[in-house]
């Protein structure tokens, strides 16, 4: 299990963090939302996340939308609207 991203905090995803800037703890764990900490697949509906859908670091697939396609591709999930794989901030 990693730790916060914002304060280095081992706490879950979703608690209150003073140094993030969605005042939430921002865990990057494999498998898991990195703003609530569910293991639901990528894209589901997140009420912490910025962009309100989970944000899931799964090998091979998009964070944001759960996708096979390549890196750099068109993404409606995604704040940049590419696909992006592995860690992100």
């Amino acid at each position: 299990m990693s730790n916060c991203i914002y304060c280095n905090s081992s706490n879950a995803p979703g608690g209150s963090c003073h140094k993030s800037p969605t005042k939430y703890h921002v865990k990057h764990d494999q498998g898991k939302c990195s703003f609530c900490g569910s293991t639901n697949a990528p894209g589901g509906s997140c009420h912490r996340s910025p962009t309100k859908y989970h944000v899931v670091m799964v090998p091979g697939k998009c964070s944001y939308c759960g996708s096979t396609n390549a890196p750099g591709g068109s993404c409606h999930r995604s704040p940049s609207k590419s696909h992006v794989h592995g860690v992100f901030q």
